[in-house]
């Protein structure tokens, strides 16, 4: 009995060792991305942001109300608030290496961010902001 049961052990061992060899097996650095970016509803943007980052377009400062004292161009400080453009798949975990997908923001959506957020790019001749998704800490209803 301990014969036939060696042999039954064998016999499995031998299957698994012949799966493990014909399988192939990616390491997480070259797996390709499994979420898709999220282009921008302006057909004329030619531009895919990577990683965690999003493109923004700053909202212009709001008109001053009656009564209200105006500032000259040249003191007013830009608005902290931007309008979603473009959204990159998302920052790759560090851990398990798989992509953290950005879900909660999409084009069009208004977000606030800190005040000296991301980098000013050109894009079409047009002025951008690109800023990593950790420094956008609100989103407007």
């Amino acid at each position: 009995m301990d014969k036939e049961l060696q042999k039954k052990l064998d016999d499995i061992m031998e299957e698994t060792r012949d799966e493990m060899m014909t399988e192939t097996i990616v390491p997480p650095h070259e797996q390709p991305y499994r979420v898709p970016f999220v282009l921008s509803e302006t057909p004329t943007l030619n531009y895919i942001p990577r990683g965690d980052r999003v493109i923004l377009k700053r909202l212009p400062p709001p008109e001053p109300k009656e009564g209200e004292v105006r500032l000259p161009d040249s003191q007013q400080r830009p608005m902290n608030a931007g309008t979603v453009v473009a959204v990159g798949p998302g920052a790759r975990n560090v851990v398990t290496g798989q992509i953290d997908a950005i879900t909660d923001l999409k084009p069009g959506d208004i977000v606030e961010f800190l005040d000296y957020a991301g980098a000013e790019v050109e894009i079409d001749g047009e002025a951008y902001l690109s800023v990593r998704e950790s420094e956008i800490h609100g989103k407007r209803p």
